[in-house]
């Protein structure tokens, strides 16, 4: 072999070995990375959860009691048939106050024991944040995500008061994550706890309904795709409801879910017939309803759904501070589209979150049509 020859001979063995030592590398990295990662992610999720109930916990007792949580206090002080009757004449359903009754009972009545039961709720929201961004994206957006809600002055506000609001806020995200599972393959199981996360929080508060709303639009449409696609007619409108018939054939997870949603509704097949049963009901709630005035005009109303996940961000402001905020959504809205464009099309997860959100949303602008008071509710701006 001719000196040139074993020069050349010679570079190609190294670069041989140093391809192959990196192959080793790069096989061994993410060996060791991913028995880091669920370490890695527990104690920041931990630590995430640890500050958000610092923040919850430190200012509890900072604003006095107003009227609806002293209401919420007086009624689950009661006795549970006294308490379940009362309820029957009123406006909300009745497991956070069944709940709240046994919580008085083992912890106390004071305004910090009663407030804290709602700040143990949101403290739970925290990791179950945690666990919705993780199972529909990555764990970097469940990171963000739990870290949004850990330092939301928003959150913090309402996990402080001693209302069902928190309470509502975990079994939608239990009932959202386990249809994603459900759905996806998981296991017949996550149906199970979709059903018990949506009658839990239909029982909580009626406005959960606006969540399982939205995630119906999702799994009517796919379903009803994936039976088009079934028939090999990619032509046709995958939304005709005329497909519905065939969807429940030849789509299993409809039934399922179908299933599933119906066991959901089951409590109110208990709890309607008692509300049904007091029509001085529903001439208070008319009454109250009427409470905000003639219904917005749809550019105020545009600012105030701005004004929502402004809020959620930053907190409640002087009005000048929320008006200068709020007039930043032209930009919002611009890096939407921009965004919009860079991605050709919605990820399944993606769809999926838009329709539980834009779904039951277009609900609430239409009943906030006829009564202003919906707009105004807390549990609408929870939606955000």
């Amino acid at each position: 072999m001719s000196e040139p020859e074993r020069r050349v001979h010679a570079a190609n063995t190294n670069r041989s070995i140093g391809i192959g030592t990196r192959v080793i590398d790069r096989a061994a990295r993410p060996q060791q990375s991913g028995s880091a990662r669920p370490l890695l992610s527990g104690l920041l999720v931990t630590a995430i959860t640890l500050v958000g109930a610092a923040l919850r916990i430190a200012t509890i007792n900072t604003r006095s009691m107003w009227l609806d949580e002293t209401t919420a206090i007086r009624q689950a002080s009661w006795s549970i048939p006294e308490m379940l009757a009362w309820m029957a004449n009123n406006v909300h359903p009745p497991l956070f106050h069944t709940l709240l009754h046994y919580w008085i009972r083992a912890v106390g009545r004071s305004e910090v024991d009663v407030r804290a039961f709602a700040v143990m709720w949101g403290i739970i929201a925290i990791p179950l944040m945690y666990w919705a961004g993780r199972t529909l994206y990555d764990h970097r957006v469940g990171i963000i995500a739990s870290l949004v809600l850990a330092l939301s002055p928003f959150f913090i506000w309402y996990s402080q008061e001693a209302r069902m609001y928190t309470m509502m806020l975990v079994f939608s995200l239990l009932a959202t994550v386990a249809l994603w599972k459900a759905l996806n393959g998981h296991g017949r199981r996550w149906w199970i706890v979709y059903a018990l996360g949506a009658a839990a929080g239909i029982m909580t508060q009626y406005f959960s309904a606006f969540v399982l709303l939205g995630q119906a639009y999702y799994v009517v449409t796919r379903s009803s795709r994936k039976s088009a696609e079934a028939h090999g007619s990619d032509t046709e409108a995958p939304r005709s409801w005329r497909r519905i018939v065939p969807t429940l054939r030849e789509v299993p997870e409809l039934r399922w879910w179908l299933i599933a949603s119906a066991a959901a509704m089951l409590p109110l097949v208990w709890w309607l017939p008692q509300v049904l049963s007091h029509p001085e009901l529903f001439r208070g709630t008319s009454g109250a309803f009427n409470y905000g005035g003639a219904p917005p005009k749809l550019g105020i109303y545009f600012n105030e759904l701005i004004l929502i996940p402004v809020e959620a961000m930053f907190g409640f402001h002087a009005e000048t501070i929320m008006r200068n905020l709020v007039s930043m959504w032209p930009l919002l809205i611009t890096l939407v589209f921009i965004s919009a464009g860079m991605a050709r099309r919605l990820s399944g997860s993606t769809a999926y979150l838009a329709a539980t959100g834009i779904g039951g949303a277009a609900a609430i602008v239409a009943l906030g049509q006829w009564q202003p008071i919906i707009l105004a509710s807390p549990p609408c701006r929870f939606r955000w």
